[in-house]
């Protein structure tokens, strides 16, 4: 947290993936050391901290709350982020920004409705914001995402909440190219964090062929969720060859 003061920033963004490890049998609440990080944050940097990501998404005014965080954003950031650190910055109306969560004036927290971007006009995302080698050799995955959203009815799952009803798809070809900016990079294993890969199956066959024609099914390794239906032997053997290893149904 002194680097992050040292830096002199306009805010701290704090992605939370997870606010339980989901598992029955050890129940650790993991949003409570986030929550330390992020007061240890306010009261290090002096500046304000912004929360968003998946966990963050599923309950965010009560995340807020706990934390103790002024500001927070639901679902995509891409153009969440920028609005709400001009607004910072210019002193503007958060109210105007689409997903943004904040502490009111008069104490309330508010949540403003979150605007679904646009997957197939996105660049490609650049991978080196962080140290993705050191997260690797450590025995972390990288991530990535070939669509967003599901329309699934599954009571237990937050992905709607988060990511929308409406499944948005990346190109291929954008994919491929992140593909290519990790390899670069030496990561060479991916998990696809899709809601379920094989929905639309079409789409997924896309992504495949797509690796395969670049060249890269050879050199990448990759983990996927999938739904049990549609699901047949030619989506299977596309993948192998696309060089996924594992699928969690």
């Amino acid at each position: 947290t002194k680097d992050v003061a040292n830096a002199d920033p306009v805010a701290v963004a704090v992605s939370i993936r997870n606010i339980d490890d989901a598992y029955f049998a050890s129940q650790d609440f993991v949003l409570e050391p986030i929550a330390r990080v992020i007061r240890q944050l306010l009261e290090t940097a002096h500046v304000p901290v912004i929360l968003g990501g998946v966990g963050f998404s599923s309950a965010p005014r009560e995340i807020l709350q706990y934390t103790g965080a002024p500001y927070g954003i639901v679902g995509d950031g891409e153009d969440a982020l920028p609005e709400l650190l001009n607004c910072l910055v210019s002193g503007g109306d958060v109210a105007k920004v689409s997903g943004a969560v904040y502490q009111a004036p008069d104490g309330i927290i508010r949540a403003v409705p979150p605007a679904r971007y646009n997957l197939e006009s996105m660049p490609t995302p650049s991978r080196r914001f962080v140290d993705n080698v050191r997260y690797f050799l450590e025995g972390g995955q990288a991530g990535l995402e070939t669509k967003r959203g599901c329309g699934m009815p599954c009571v237990y799952c937050i992905e709607p909440v988060a990511k929308g009803r409406q499944t948005r798809l990346r190109l291929p070809q954008s994919v491929v190219e992140e593909c290519a900016d990790l390899l670069e990079q030496g990561v060479n294993v991916v998990h696809l964090c899709d809601s379920e890969f094989n929905l639309p199956c079409e789409h997924a066959h896309a992504i495949c062929e797509a690796l395969c024609q670049s060249g890269l099914a050879s050199k990448l390794q990759w983990y996927t969720y999938a739904y049990p239906q549609p699901f047949d032997a030619d989506l299977a053997r596309a993948m192998a060859s696309a060089g996924c290893l594992g699928i969690d149904f």
